[in-house]
């Protein structure tokens, strides 16, 4: 039978911010014996955020241009007005800041399906084609039920295409930004790099 290990009831983070982590739980337990040690959430999303920067394919110059000539090229290329040509609302706006290169505002993605119901293209509000994920956020006009159900529609098509879709209203974005984050770290964490193939793209 191994033996026991001994693991403070407080440890230091991995991090080196100072911060003492109580080893009061059994995952925290775990990770500790697993890793050598433990970071603190705060840590964990710097990790996660300098890792997404790091393996962000859009930070090299040549890749970055061959997207965008092929972006222009199916005519999926992201345009400068959002929010349906009243421009970026602030809390695409402030996710963008956040979130770097190779994150698209208002990226046109066309359909190709011919019927009365379905729209010629949808938009996303923020796309990254190279994780697959689409960010919407939401302002007021998405309270009504009509709106919830087009919504709907929307995030089943996407994700028949292969996207991620993560749903946020604005003030959400604005007054829970660090949870926002989060989700987004989250997601990214767990998606798979390989780029999303747009029609007419290649």
């Amino acid at each position: 039978m191994p033996a026991k290990l001994d693991i403070p009831d407080f440890v230091p983070c991995l991090g080196g911010c100072g911060e003492t982590i109580a080893m009061n739980t059994h995952g925290r337990r775990q990770k500790y014996v697993k890793q050598g040690g433990i970071y603190c959430r705060d840590c964990v999303r710097k990790l996660l955020s300098e890792r997404m920067k790091k393996n962000n394919p859009m930070y090299d110059p040549e890749i970055r241009e061959k997207t965008i000539q092929s972006l222009k090229k199916s005519g999926t290329h992201p345009r400068v007005l959002g929010g349906n040509g009243r421009g970026l609302t602030k809390g695409q706006k402030l996710l963008l800041s956040w979130l770097g290169r190779g994150w698209w505002p208002e990226l046109v993605i066309p359909t190709e399906i011919s019927a009365p119901d379905v729209p010629t293209n949808y938009k996303v509000d923020i796309a990254n084609i190279w994780y697959g994920i689409a960010i919407e956020v939401d302002g007021g006009s998405h309270k009504g039920a009509a709106a919830r159900a087009e919504d709907a529609r929307k995030d089943a098509f996407l994700k028949s295409k292969g996207w991620s879709v993560l749903r946020f209203r604005n003030k959400e974005v604005l007054t829970e930004t660090e949870r926002v984050k989060a989700e987004i770290l989250s997601l990214i964490s767990r998606s798979k790099e390989t780029i999303i193939t747009l029609p007419g793209m290649f």
